[in-house]
């Protein structure tokens, strides 16, 4: 939302992850460049997080399952409503945006 500030929407996000072993990232219409940062930034606290608790010294997942849910869709010719549709949709989002930050969040 327009009101919380980025280190509250990752405070929030952290402390759900910690918490739960499925986070479902709800989206409205697009999932746009700040999406992807913002998960860059989630998913780079999240590995941190794991260093620092793991004892093995092994980086595992920052996160056991993760969901993107795109709510008022309205582009479902081009890319169906569904987990295909999505999947298909994700994808094409992650090859069209800055390559490096694409590879970091795959």
């Amino acid at each position: 939302d327009n009101k919380t500030t980025m280190k509250q929407n990752a405070s929030i996000f952290a402390l759900n992850s910690l918490l739960s072993s499925r986070q479902v990232y709800n989206i409205s219409q697009l999932i746009q460049e700040d999406v992807l940062q913002q998960m860059h930034l989630f998913t780079t606290f999240g590995e941190l997080a794991q260093k620092a608790d793991s004892s093995d010294g092994e980086l595992r997942k920052p996160f056991q399952s993760l969901q993107f849910l795109v709510r008022d869709w309205f582009n479902g010719d081009e890319f169906p409503f569904g987990a295909d549709g999505g999947k298909a949709y994700l994808s094409s989002v992650l090859q069209e945006d800055d390559p490096d930050l694409a590879q970091e969040l795959k």
